[in-house]
């Protein structure tokens, strides 16, 4: 068994930090791009993902709220979901903003490209959903082995 230190661990976790954050921004960025170019705006995907990696900064700030509700209880739990969705709102505005500035789009355009990229992937959510419940019941009655 691999048993890591506290100095090879702060050793391994930085790289990894930083190899791993960029990959979670790349889907939604691609997502954000794809759309966009429906819309046939011009702009560089790597502007629009380093764009959107910035724009996700302010999120970090919700940590440190988290912590509230061991602290100050129910009031700290109301506090923090307050914060939080203070601080997500920030957040998706300054995502919003991004697509906007990269393709230089008008408002409408750049809300329906945020808009329309989210509504697809609830929509694959709700089919993968959809199929894997529907195998499960078909499953239950025995009609698949």
């Amino acid at each position: 068994m691999l048993l890591l230190s506290g100095h090879q661990f702060r050793n391994i976790f930085g790289p990894v930090v930083l190899v791993a954050t960029p990959l979670n921004f790349l889907p939604a960025a691609f997502g954000y791009h794809v759309v966009a170019r429906w819309f046939k705006a011009k702009g560089a995907f790597g502007s629009l993902f380093a764009g959107y990696m910035m724009a996700s900064v302010p999120g970090v700030l919700i940590v440190p709220f988290q912590f509230l509700p061991l602290v100050a209880g129910q009031t700290g739990s109301v506090a923090a979901t307050i914060v939080s969705a203070g601080i997500i709102i920030w957040v998706t505005v300054l995502d919003f903003l991004a697509i906007k500035i990269n393709y230089n789009l008008t408002t409408g355009k750049a809300i329906a490209i945020f808009l329309i990229f989210w509504l697809m992937l609830i929509g694959r959510l709700v089919i993968v959903l959809s199929v894997i419940i529907t195998v499960f019941v078909l499953m239950a009655f025995g009609t698949v082995e």
